[in-house]
């Protein structure tokens, strides 16, 4: 048995289909580095190969968990419209729910083990306010993945667009497999098919690349924007109903998840 290939993220939003793409791209470099035996672990090939897979890991999980915590945003931020968009109303309806299943204080029950109403001060209610609710206070994936921890994806996905099933079958095997092309007319429909030259191959690649960079470029934006966002609702007062505040990051949001580059792209430094 050997780990393979990354899991999908199942979601119908255009930045899922981003980190899917990405995560596509990379399945080769995690089926050359998955674990295979013990013994192997011990060697420098071993020694290399899993600290790549355990990147290739990172990767995986901060894609699908920056997606998650999305979706879990706009849960919090639809609740807090429910809740007429006062924070206090917010954090008293989390806190009855939360003493409702049983992760109240030994004061919110009476001896039958009841719940009871009581009034809380601000230090009570701040667990359960909005700004509180969308941060997580431990180690997270996506609160503590910077664009610094990306870079070594920019590698593996230009790697493997210059890397084809081809190249793997000629390496391996010694055999080489002739690819085609489609042949078109004036019209641009295709008139037929011809082989490659090594002219096209080496072109295919290098516009390979180009798309490989591209798409490592929009993923560091996007953690980019993931931190700004962070950075913004860390900074929200607690005990503020943040109306103005909040619809400008549940836009920003909207526009992550439909990978909407061009509205946040300009605001932050690619390297």
């Amino acid at each position: 048995m050997q780990y393979k290939l990354h899991h999908r993220i199942e979601d119908a939003s255009n930045l899922a289909k981003l980190f899917n793409k990405a995560l596509s791209q990379m399945d080769m470099c995690r089926i050359v580095s998955a674990p295979r035996t013990f013994e192997a672990m011990d060697s420098e090939h071993g020694s290399s190969s899993m600290y790549l897979f355990y990147h290739l890991c990172l990767y995986e999980l901060w894609m699908h968990g920056t997606i998650d915590r999305l979706k879990e945003w706009q849960k919090h931020y639809y609740d807090y419209q429910d809740c007429n968009s006062s924070w206090e109303y917010f954090a008293y309806t989390k806190y009855r729910q939360s003493v409702k299943e049983g992760f109240g204080e030994p004061e919110d029950y009476d001896d039958a083990g009841n719940p009871v109403a009581r009034k809380l001060t601000k230090e009570e209610l701040e667990p359960y306010t909005l700004p509180s609710y969308m941060l997580d206070k431990g180690l997270d994936i996506v609160q503590d993945t910077k664009p610094t921890d990306l870079q070594g994806m920019k590698a593996i996905l230009i790697h493997r667009a210059g890397f084809t099933g081809v190249d793997a079958m000629k390496q391996a095997f010694g055999v080489e497999i002739p690819t085609y092309k489609q042949v078109t007319d004036e019209n641009g429909e295709v008139v037929g098919m011809r082989r490659m030259t090594l002219e096209d191959i080496d072109l295919k690649k290098a516009m390979d690349s180009v798309t490989a960079e591209d798409l490592y470029n929009a993923i560091i934006a996007v953690c980019h924007e993931v931190q700004s966002l962070i950075a913004e609702i860390t900074n929200l007062p607690k005990f503020k109903d943040n109306k103005k505040e909040l619809e400008s990051i549940m836009s920003r949001v909207s526009a992550l998840l439909a990978a909407d580059l061009d509205s946040f792209i300009g605001r932050h430094r690619i390297n």
